[in-house]
């Protein structure tokens, strides 16, 4: 190890051991505060600065944020929490947000709200998936459909009947919020809820009458892959300071959260470091959310622990506290390819904004940077030592161009498609071109037409005969091996690097081969979650057309539901399996990749697969509950 690596490692210490003091000192704080039935109070203040607490609530809310905040520590305080929120779910596995043993439950009477119960299923399902048995989840659903503003949602905040009082019927962004992220955590995805809460984030909506600030409801939306994040990441980045946010621990804290969960590292660090300088003297209570008024006055809910839950969780991000100098060549690559592409473009032109939308949604959402450092990946695993690194950087610049492109165009081909946006795709498509021309190399040339030909004829294909408007989806059984051609050019730069280094071509199309099993099994992974709503949009593909084969066009969601996880899952799964099984043979044969890396790429969607195959039971049980 060199001296320079040891004195940064010394010079960083001090930083990272009062870190780690103010956490531990957070997590003391907490468990202190835990009353004996594993519940959390709050009090209550008629001002919101300062501070003053004139009352004491129990409430199920306050113990079910402390309880996500702290579910990855090895406190003895998750148990307890647990403990409480199981006894307090009625039979409809909703919640109210008062405890039910409290005496505000019958002196001042509340309905069971959707906020609370969706924070109590979070903070229960991180603890332990398991505990949402299918049968809850079942009556979840029911809950869910009963009190929906439309289909899919947006939902009403209050679990009463459509005909109670219209000051029961309101729809709320943070509301709607926790119940998204609640359902995103098992993975499912309603356009329309989305829809309602991106079109919030245009209109800055952040206010809720039930919250004391915007900093609570920019972090529940922290949580969310919303089209419109990088509004969130905006309002929050102008927050960053060398002070805490409005002088205030628990807005620091939200937005340090916020930060991370978007994946802004930069700007969450510097958050994070002020929040390291604070002692567990400075925790205090702060208002966060709204309590019933008293004599027409509004009163403001907090806690000691709340805040430092808060604290605790920005402080102890896994992600940035583990091997930052592995991760830090991948994040230089990614911003040097966003670097290249800003200097394209007039930052406050409608190309520089849409641009810019464009890679805010692509740092927030695409964690492991695949987009913008695909060829990276197969050169730094190159069984060679290689000397490509402008070409490479060129090539992941390729990478996001080419992604922009596709995606744009792929909206239009759905027939969703943003006008405003068209010349933002062209210039990404002549960009994408140029880089390549800009090689003069014959048989990168060659590839780079090989693959765009076989996109177009994907397109093609798709929009003629893959829309059951178009014909009868019975009739159409798309091949598996063919489900991967809209996405060939992701292979461009891979090849290419390869075509660079001078591989020997029979090793180029194994690793071609690879790649494209690699495809297949990420687009089969996709459209196994997906199929209701490629259903209900017309789209045939795999999934679509087996189910549709197996149950007839006026079959039931119901009907296609119990096809799909006792008939179809099954098949994929076989037939995933064998893919997999194919790649790896060639991945043993190949000798110009690491395999690891190789077995890596396709391990991780096959995986995906092996694992909604596991839930098969679960779900079919949670149907058949459902529909009694």
């Amino acid at each position: 190890m060199s001296l320079r690596v040891l004195r940064t490692k010394a010079v960083n210490l001090p930083s990272q051991f009062l870190k780690n003091r103010l956490a531990q000192d957070c997590l003391r704080l907490i468990e202190d505060s835990q009353q004996p039935d594993g519940s959390f109070l709050s009090s209550s203040s008629p001002q919101l600065i300062p501070f003053i607490s004139k009352k004491w609530y129990k409430t199920t809310f306050f113990t079910s944020l402390i309880l996500e905040n702290i579910v990855e520590s090895k406190s003895i305080s998750k148990e307890k929490a647990v403990g409480f929120l199981k006894s307090e779910k009625s039979n409809n596995w909703t919640f109210n947000y008062w405890s039910r043993t409290s005496a505000q439950y019958k002196d001042l009477p509340y309905p069971d709200d959707l906020d609370d119960s969706a924070c109590a299923w979070s903070s229960l399902y991180l603890f332990d998936s398991k505990s949402l048995k299918p049968e809850g989840l079942a009556i979840i659903t029911k809950v869910l459909s009963a009190i929906e503003k439309m289909p899919g949602g947006p939902y009403r905040s209050w679990v009463v009947s459509p005909e109670a009082k219209e000051v029961w019927q309101d729809v709320d962004i943070a509301v709607n919020a926790n119940v998204a992220y609640f359902l995103q955590l098992l993975e499912i995805e309603l356009p329309n809820l989305n829809s309602y809460l991106d079109k919030a984030l245009i209109e800055k909506g952040y206010h809720s009458q039930y919250y004391a600030s915007e900093y609570p409801i920019l972090y529940f939306l922290s949580r969310l892959n919303l089209k419109n994040s990088n509004l969130v990441i905006e309002y929050l980045e102008s927050k960053v300071d060398s002070e805490l946010v409005e002088g205030s621990v628990l807005k620091t804290a939200l937005v340090a959260n916020s930060l991370r969960n978007l994946n802004r590292w930069p700007s969450y660090q510097k958050v994070v470091n002020i929040l390291a300088g604070l002692t567990i003297d400075e925790i205090k209570e702060e208002p966060f959310c709204l309590d019933p008024s008293l004599g027409g006055i509004k009163y403001f809910a907090g806690s000691k622990g709340l805040t430092a839950s808060y604290v605790y969780r920005a402080l102890t991000s896994n992600k940035v506290s583990s091997s930052t100098t592995r991760l830090s060549t991948y994040e230089n690559v990614h911003r040097q390819v966003l670097i290249n592409a800003w200097s394209k473009v007039d930052r406050g032109s409608l190309l520089g904004k849409e641009l810019k939308l464009f890679s805010s949604i692509q740092s927030s959402k695409d964690v492991n940077r695949e987009i913008t450092t695909f060829p990276y990946w197969f050169a730094t695993n190159f069984s060679r030592n290689n000397k490509f690194n402008e070409q490479v950087i060129r090539l992941c610049e390729a990478s996001f161009w080419g992604w922009i492109a596709y995606t744009i165009f792929d909206d239009f081909l759905d027939e969703e498609g943003q006008t405003k946006q068209l010349p933002l795709a062209c210039l990404a498509q002549r960009e994408l071109t140029k880089i390549y021309d800009s090689f003069d190399n014959a048989q990168i040339t060659f590839c780079f037409n090989r693959l765009m030909k076989e996109v177009d004829e994907a397109n093609a294909y798709e929009v003629t005969s893959l829309r059951s408007t178009n014909h009868n989806p019975q009739k159409i059984v798309p091949d598996l091996a063919s489900i991967a051609s809209k996405s060939v050019g992701h292979l461009l730069g891979p090849l290419s690097f390869l075509i660079m280094a001078r591989v020997d071509q029979a090793q180029i199309e194994m690793i071609e081969r690879i790649l494209r099993s690699y495809l297949v099994l990420k687009q089969l992974n996709d459209d196994l979650h997906d199929w209701e709503q490629d259903l209900q949009s017309g789209q045939i593909n795999p999934v679509t057309s087996r189910l549709r084969v197996s149950t007839g066009v006026k079959a039931s969601l119901i009907d296609l539901k119990m096809i799909f996880w006792k008939k179809i899952i099954d098949e994929f799964d076989y037939e995933s399996e064998k893919i997999a099984k194919s790649a790896q043979k060639l991945i043993n044969k190949q000798k110009v990749v690491k395999a690891d890396f190789l077995t890596c790429l396709i391990d991780q969607f096959r995986g995906s697969i092996k694992r909604t195959v596991e839930s098969k039971e679960e779900s079919i049980s949670f149907i058949k509950t459902f529909v009694k």
